[in-house]
């Protein structure tokens, strides 16, 4: 038997200037830029999201899906929680072709959809490709250069069209072997090159300064692709609605570990989210939103229908929305569930059915589990994530 909730009806508003509806005809040209690997805001390196979003509208608590690409690209694209989506593992894992997804709304409605990735765990579409009309997979000698690629013939294709259209870029972030910072000391432990096992072995021991090493090592790359970014953004039309999403975050030694889909901490979870685009409102949301929100709040940007049975809802400011709880999970490696309300996080094994309650806004970098101070709150969410998972 599912716990009633309590709906609390929220505007969701900027802090800038008040809020309106869209209006017109809708958005026609959209291209979504999902980016993974990014890392955590607490090390720096997102300098040119902030500087966007002066012009534009930007979720300053999103939350991904899942803590590695693939999953929470599915939720991205079809708007469905990983556990109505289907897509969370690679053995054997595929998008359910029963859902119809953001691509195939927009296909029906005469508009072109293609994808270009610079990814190899996209090699196989694995259902995501449904209403994609073509689907490109780039190659590089590194993340960076294949990045650049997609960027490239990303653009290439949004100048070729003359219709309504919807350009999936995804790009590759940062990751080991990473390239050389000028005068990186040849002292240093970690180096420019290394492996990324070597570097994972180094990292587990690490102490504070090889640590610092490794976070400036990524940063360096993450600068070269959001200067690239930059670069191809100065020539996007003022016509075209670009969206920017990081699919998951990197760990960078926390907890002892390099990488994604490990850890379901907010290094793993907490992404960037904006939009650009003529028309739109400027300003920051500061209402926690999720991946499973893009696909209805393109839908409502661009007058399309949008379905049913979506998990999310549109965030647009001056949208009137339920309260809501917000969902990411893991099946790689070891599954774990999380529910998010606004800055309360209650994590689950899924092994043990253990489960910790964070306060982020008191405690962000997730040092203290709550028990007893939020003791109603745990339950109470423990509640929404078991029903979430139907283990109720």
């Amino acid at each position: 038997m599912r716990a009633p909730f309590f709906l609390l009806s929220l505007l969701i508003c900027l802090p800038l200037g008040g809020c309106k509806q869209p209006e017109g005809e809708g958005v026609t040209r959209i291209v979504l830029v999902t980016i993974d690997g990014l890392a955590h805001p607490r090390h720096g390196g997102l300098g040119p999201f902030e500087d966007w979003a002066q012009g534009g509208l930007r979720f300053s608590r999103a939350s991904a899906a899942s803590n590695w690409a693939v999953p929470s690209l599915a939720t991205l694209l079809t708007g469905r929680n990983g556990r109505d989506h289907g897509l969370t593992d690679l053995e054997g894992g595929r998008c359910s072709q029963d859902l119809v997804t953001l691509a195939e709304v927009m296909s029906a409605a005469n508009w072109t959809c293609r994808a270009v990735l610079s990814d190899h765990f996209l090699s196989e579409p694995r259902g995501l490709d449904q209403g994609f009309e073509t689907w490109a997979l780039v190659a590089g000698e590194s993340s960076l250069v294949a990045s650049q690629a997609a960027l490239d013939l990303g653009l290439a294709q949004l100048r070729a069209e003359q219709g309504p259209c919807l350009i999936w870029l995804h790009l590759s972030g940062p990751r080991p072997p990473y390239g050389a910072p000028d005068s990186w000391p040849a002292d240093c432990a970690l180096q420019p090159g290394q492996s990324h096992e070597r570097m994972l072995k180094l990292v587990s021991d690490a102490d504070h300064e090889l640590r610092n090493d490794l976070i400036a090592l990524h940063l360096h790359d993450q600068a070269l692709l959001l200067e690239s970014l930059a670069a191809w953004l100065d020539q996007i039309d003022q016509e075209t609605l670009v969206v920017l999403v990081g699919t998951n975050g990197f760990e960078l030694g926390e907890r002892g570990r390099l990488g994604s889909g490990t850890s379901m901490g907010e290094e793993a979870l907490a992404v960037p989210f904006l939009l650009l685009g003529a028309g739109l409102p400027v300003g920051q949301v500061q209402r926690r939103v999720g991946h499973v929100d893009l696909m209805p709040t393109l839908l409502d940007l661009s007058r399309l229908r949008v379905p049913h049975d979506l998990g999310g809802i549109s965030i647009l400011p001056g949208r009137e929305a339920p309260w809501r709880p917000l969902f990411s999970s893991t099946r790689r490696a070891h599954p774990r569930d999380v529910v998010y309300e606004e800055g309360l996080k209650l994590l689950r094994d899924g092994e043990t059915g253990g489960v910790s309650l964070y306060d982020l806004d008191r405690d962000p970098d997730e040092r203290m589990s709550h028990g007893s101070r939020l003791g109603s709150d745990r339950t109470r969410l423990r509640q929404v994530l078991l029903q979430h998972l139907e283990l109720l």
